[in-house]
């Protein structure tokens, strides 16, 4: 369950996930898509955290979509201020 997708639509939620796959096979890591966040908002990312840890796991190897340039031409837009805002 993601951003794009409604409550009850049949998707876990990646807070629910991380208890499932702990419990079910003992995974105590995850990787989760930047997608997969339900949101990006404080109070949601902390209520995901305390969910994890309550498992005893770990977000590990975050993929990230990010809709900017981190390459380009050397010097040009794109190259270290492409960089930057993705770490920003």
């Amino acid at each position: 369950m993601g951003r794009e997708d409604q409550a009850g639509g049949g998707k876990m939620e990646l807070k629910a996930f991380a208890a499932h796959v702990s419990a079910k096979f003992n995974i105590k890591r995850i990787e989760p898509w930047s997608e997969h966040f339900r949101s990006l908002e404080k109070a949601y990312l902390e209520e995901l955290r305390a969910a994890v840890a309550k498992t005893g796991g770990a977000i590990v190897n975050m993929a990230v979509d990010a809709r900017i340039a981190v390459c380009g031409r050397r010097g040009g837009a794109g190259s270290r201020g492409g960089v930057q805002q993705a770490m920003d």
